[in-house]
C-alpha cells in the first residue's frame, strides 16, 4: 500500500474504499494498475491487500463492478483476476452466489473466472452454473506426448 496511506486494508471506509476503487479502474483502464516508477502507488496491490486482510472482500468488488462502463473490462478483470483467487473461501460463497443472482455484473464477473472441478462441485448451484470448472488433466489436441 501506498506509504501515506496507513490503515489496514480491512478497516477501510466506505470513502477510502470508493476512492481505491475508482483509482484501480482508471489505473487499470490506462494500463498503469502495474507502475514502472518505484514509489509509484500500486493500486492493484492496494486491491490484492484489501482482498487477503478483508472480512468481507466483495465489498471493494461491488463498488469497483459499479464502475463497469459496458465494455466489460472491469468485469473481466475481476473474474479473471480477482474472483478466481477468492472462490477458494467457502465463508463468502454464499454472499457471491446472491450477487450474482441479483446483479448481472457479478454474474458476468462469475462467468470470465473458473474454478478446479473439486471446488465446483461444492458451490451454491446458482454460483457453479456460472463458474467454469477448469479439468488440469485438459490438454488441446496435438499437445503433450506423442503415441
Amino acid at each position: 500500500m501506498s506509504e501515506d496511506i496507513d490503515e489496514r486494508p480491512s478497516r477501510l471506509t466506505d470513502d477510502r474504499v470508493s476512492e481505491l476503487a475508482s483509482a484501480y479502474v482508471s489505473d487499470l483502464r490506462a494500463g498503469a494498475h502495474h507502475p514502472d516508477e518505484w514509489g509509484a502507488r500500486d493500486t492493484w496491490q492496494e486491491v490484492e491487500d484489501y482482498l487477503a486482510y478483508s472480512p468481507d472482500p466483495l465489498r471493494l468488488l461491488d463498488v469497483i463492478l459499479e464502475l463497469d462502463s459496458g465494455d466489460d473490462e472491469v468485469t473481466e478483470d475481476v473474474g479473471l483476476g480477482w474472483l478466481v483467487g477468492l472462490l477458494d473461501r467457502r465463508d463468502i460463497w454464499d454472499d457471491l452466489d446472491e450477487r450474482c443472482r441479483k446483479d448481472p455484473r457479478w454474474a458476468a464477473a462469475a462467468r470470465y473466472s473458473f474454478t478446479d472441478d473439486h471446488t465446483a462441485a461444492q458451490l451454491p448451484a446458482h454460483l457453479a452454473s456460472l463458474v467454469p470448472a477448469f479439468d488440469p488433466d485438459f490438454r488441446r489436441p496435438g499437445s503433450g506426448t506423442r503415441r
